[in-house]
């Protein structure tokens, strides 16, 4: 893997986000800007923070690679779909206007989500 990928296995908890961070810090700190890398750090925090948290007992899947200037990320996790579907209702899309203000796009599938940062 090269400085531009970042490819983890995180346990599930409540330690998964702060590990996320720090080894993105560890992987693109110097090489991206310092706002991009603080959006990074703040949608996949929360993303994994979600699928961590969802059942509570399967790894999170954590990847990222650069790409010119865009930041892909992907946060895998059997529940975490519908984990964000029901926090869609619950909390009146927060997580998700925050997500559309850091993230040139975004998305969840059933097991996974997805971004894009410019």
């Amino acid at each position: 893997m090269d400085h531009n990928e970042l490819s983890l296995e995180l346990d599930p908890g409540l330690q998964a986000p702060a590990v996320a961070r720090a080894e993105l810090r560890a992987r693109f700190g110097g090489r991206i800007p310092p706002e991009q890398l603080l959006d990074l750090q703040s949608a996949v925090s929360e993303l994994v923070a979600t699928a961590a948290l969802a059942r509570g007992s399967n790894p999170v899947r954590l990847e990222v690679k650069r790409i010119e200037d865009e930041l892909h990320g992907r946060i895998s996790e059997p529940s975490l779909g519908s984990e964000l579907q029901k926090r869609r209702g619950e909390e009146e899309g927060v997580l998700f206007r925050f997500l559309d203000a850091i993230t040139w796009a975004w998305g969840a599938e059933t097991d996974h989500a997805w971004f894009v940062i410019r």
